[in-house]
């Protein structure tokens, strides 16, 4: 049993291994710059550091919604900004390892080449929303790690003591509810197929199947107790997260998530698939992946105002699992086998290839708003010594939407060392920045410079221009 253990720890970690140089690949030679680290693309990407800033704690996330997800936000918060991204980019990547590891111990029970293992993470890396994913749709990764590591506490236990196993999958289930309600599909789905494996054992059975439904109360019940903003059966029309169960609402929202699977390179990757599926004798096993895969997207089926491209993801962790399941090990019929695996290694290629050219405008404002961002951050640090030393400062210039200050700058004034007030002046035809505890937005009006110790200016690319003031000179 221990021997079995420390061989699936050294699979993980080479899988583990794995999975970044598929990232590094990925922003490499896929999208270079779509999805380059350590920037953000979205404002909620700074809370993480900001929550920290503002002097939160553990104790006070746990009446909010999805109370796990925050939790985790506020570790990350301790790394810094630049920290954080990269610490929640890094629980994606574990996802993704471990979901490999998976499938090779328990369904497989023998080793992925490296090679197979990589091509079904870049498959996933190269999916559709791939690249609005990391370090930002953060409560559905811890969603799908917990969820995973409670399949493997129930899939690695020892026979003698099932209850134990049966309290752990639970425990890490109703975890993966706190962080986001994304992956409860998919449990329900292990749910089931784990109870009919363990159909001679009725007690058993009846409580792998009651799992998932338990995550699913604990999910309804904390969004009764926190006034959850995300699962509201009764919210207005218009209201982003209004949930729809008109059969019109779910076909629409139904096909526009499938459509980023349906396209010539993904059909035959998938038809090749199936081949491979056929001549190992795990049809069964692949259509219960892609019935685990694609329910992944229940949640978002049921949210027509909040219809994101970025949710289009959702199924790829696992759909990704049909490689290794159609390629690895041998076939019954040698010759068959080789040309099933030639015809899934030139499916995937040219899917991967494929994808990389999807969503091109999309990936070019990910894109824009990066450089942007990530100019505006190496401006403020190159003159850190001089906001330090003021007490009111003036922002200028900032002709787009994402920008630390527009909702974080508390964060920001951590990062500099700076404990005075920022005023951001709001430029035509973009939004005024949330007023906070030490920075407010200027609309309008007549600006006396002498207001202010430190002027900073910035251009449209949000690269620094000028500064200038008191501050700046001494």
């Amino acid at each position: 049993m221990r021997s079995r253990r420390r061989l699936a720890a050294s699979r993980f970690f080479v899988h583990l291994f794995t999975a970044p140089i598929a990232y590094f690949l990925t922003l490499q030679f896929i999208f270079p710059k779509y999805v380059a680290l350590p920037a953000a693309f979205h404002s909620d990407m700074y809370s993480a550091a900001k929550f920290v800033a503002d002097g939160s704690n553990f104790m006070t996330f746990l009446s909010w919604p999805r109370p796990l997800y925050f939790e985790t936000l506020l570790l990350a918060g301790h790394l810094g900004f630049e920290g954080s991204l990269i610490f929640l980019t890094a629980i994606l990547i574990v996802d993704l390892a471990l979901a490999v590891t998976l499938l090779e111990r328990f369904v497989l029970r023998h080793s992925i080449p490296w090679w197979i293992a990589l091509g079904a993470l870049l498959l996933a890396m190269t999916g559709p929303g791939f690249y609005a994913q990391p370090a930002f749709d953060v409560g559905y990764h811890v969603a799908f790690l917990f969820g995973l590591l409670g399949i493997y506490a129930w899939e690695s236990r020892v026979p003698e003591h099932p209850i134990g196993a049966l309290s752990a999958t639970g425990l890490f289930f109703i975890l993966s509810a706190l962080a986001n309600e994304g992956f409860i599909p998919a449990l329900v789905v292990y749910g089931a197929v784990a109870a009919f494996r363990e159909r001679h054992s009725r007690i058993t059975a009846v409580a792998l199947l009651a799992l998932p439904l338990l995550a699913v109360a604990v999910s309804f019940a904390d969004s009764r107790i926190t006034h959850s903003p995300f699962v509201m059966l009764n919210a207005a029309k218009d209201y982003p997260y209004r949930i729809d169960l008109s059969l019109r609402s779910l076909l629409h929202c139904s096909l526009y998530y499938l459509s980023s699977l349906i396209d010539p390179a993904f059909l035959a990757l998938l038809a090749a698939c199936a081949a491979g599926l056929w001549l190992r004798r795990r049809l069964l096993a692949g259509a219960i992946v892609v019935v685990a895969g694609l329910s992944l997207y229940l949640p978002y089926i049921l949210l027509p105002n909040h219809i994101n491209e970025l949710y289009q993801w959702a199924p790829m962790p696992v759909l990704m699992l049909l490689v290794p399941l159609a390629w690895s090990g041998p076939a019954e019929r040698a010759r068959s086998g080789l040309a099933a695996n030639v015809a899934i290694a030139a499916s995937l290629i040219f899917a991967i290839l494929f994808q990389s050219t999807q969503y091109s405008d999309q990936k070019n404002w990910y894109r824009v708003v990066l450089d942007q961002n990530r100019s505006v951050m190496a401006g403020v640090h190159s003159i850190q010594p001089q906001i330090a030393r003021s007490h009111a400062i003036l922002v200028r210039g900032l002709s787009f939407i994402t920008h630390p200050w527009a909702q974080n700058a508390e964060f920001l004034s951590r990062e500099l060392g700076f404990s005075g007030e920022w005023t951001v002046v709001t430029e035509p035809g973009y939004p005024a920045i949330d007023t906070q505890p030490h920075a407010r937005p200027l609309q309008g009006g007549r600006i006396d410079l002498r207001d202010y110790d430190l002027v900073i200016v910035f251009n449209g690319a949000g690269k620094l221009v000028d500064f200038s003031g008191p501050a700046a000179k001494r």
